[in-house]
């Protein structure tokens, strides 16, 4: 979720209307950006998951607002651990899941640590992970997917304002340093090449959430996109009415109009360029 978006719910996260709690109490809330959650529970039909779906949810938020554990909690029997550093926002999900098998983690994550966190909580073999932290996004699904915990399923926010083929990616550098500018997480290419190297398929994307299927989970009507991710970005984002759901993009529209080489120059020349920990590769 971007920075901007998580300003605009910040009053709401810690003061649900009587609409809000009534929603919860019905379960009929659904506030995921862009489909997100329509797009995973297709996902799921497809591969026909009958068990108990686990999921990891980091970057969680309050689980409430925007989130994909509240919806996808409704709909499916889950067993499910939020990451949220945010304590207060942690809190409002630990009242919202009581009486769900659910478990929380406020601790901050980084490439290293993630493997043993997940361990420490038993999510060897999730069904599906989603990341959503606006910083090294790219690197700590390494840090999962090199540790040999390889969910079914995973998802991950990718910078809109990057069309394949540009690569980019913010690098962790030992510290977590707040997205201040459009310069966040990672390209769609770069998460297509570490999924194609980790044996998963591209198969959709809602806007600026990639949904990635390990392949030997494949079935139904899912296909890859990994050599047609161009394509998919034009499906998925491009093509829609992205300037209504991202208003603050717009000044950048001539960004995904650039070539690569001109790209290239115009992030380079953007004053939150950090050539420390941000690579165009």
């Amino acid at each position: 979720m971007t920075v901007q978006r998580k300003l605009k719910s910040k009053i709401r996260t810690f003061a649900p209307t009587v609409i809000d709690r009534l929603q919860i109490a019905l379960g009929r809330h659904d506030k995921t950006y862009g489909g997100e959650f329509s797009a995973l529970a297709q996902i799921l039909d497809s591969l026909k998951i009958s068990e108990v779906i686990e999921f990891v949810d980091i970057g969680a938020g309050d689980g409430f607002n925007m989130s994909i554990a509240f919806p996808l909690s409704k709909s499916f029997a889950t067993r499910g651990l939020l990451i949220e550093p945010n304590v207060k926002q942690l809190e409002f999900a630990r009242r919202i899941y009581k009486n769900k098998d659910f478990s929380f983690c406020s601790e901050f994550l980084d490439p290293v640590n993630i493997s043993d966190i997940l361990k420490k909580f038993g999510f060897l073999n999730p069904t599906y992970i989603k990341i959503d932290i606006d910083s090294f996004d790219l690197d700590l699904l390494r840090g999962i997917l090199h540790s040999h915990i390889l969910p079914k399923i995973f998802s991950i926010e990718i910078n809109e304002l990057f069309p394949p083929p540009f690569k980019f990616e913010v690098k962790y550098k030992g510290e977590i340093v707040p997205c201040t500018s459009p310069l966040f997480g990672c390209s769609l290419q770069s998460v297509v090449d570490l999924a194609t190297e980790m044996n998963y398929s591209l198969v959709s994307l809602a806007f600026n959430n990639a949904f990635f299927v390990y392949n030997d989970s494949m079935r139904g009507d899912l296909k890859s996109y990994n050599s047609k991710s161009r394509l998919l970005y034009e499906i998925g984002f491009l093509n829609r009415n992205w300037r209504e759901l991202f208003p603050w993009d717009i000044k950048y529209e001539h960004w995904l109009k650039a070539s690569e080489t001109q790209l290239d120059r115009l992030v380079k020349k953007h004053e939150g360029f950090d050539e420390a920990r941000m690579i165009i590769y």
